[in-house]
């Protein structure tokens, strides 16, 4: 995403987009506005967003019922034992 020289290769917005990762710089070293921007990876954000490795979040209902929803989490492996069924004896192609 960032070429050799410094600069962005391509301007994006999708807020999952690996440009989350970089940073731009702007000013000199003394302070003065830059003429041209720099952008390099921005490890802090990489080491930030490293804490989340591992964990997946669904939400689509913010207004529900926390104690329903922690319910309904508890029977999900009712959900993944029907699929695993569906896989293997059905030969279902998902």
């Amino acid at each position: 995403m960032i070429s050799k020289n410094g600069k962005i290769k391509k301007n994006r917005k999708n807020p999952n987009d690996p440009s989350r990762f970089t940073k731009r710089t702007s000013i000199t070293a003394n302070g003065e506005v830059a003429e041209e921007e720099i952008y390099e990876i921005d490890q802090e954000a990489i080491d930030k967003e490293a804490m989340y490795d591992g964990f997946y979040a669904v939400s689509t209902d913010m207004e529900g019922d926390v104690a329903e929803i922690i319910a309904i989490n508890k029977r999900r492996w009712q959900i993944e034992e029907c699929f695993r069924i569906m896989k293997t004896d059905f030969s279902c192609p998902f």
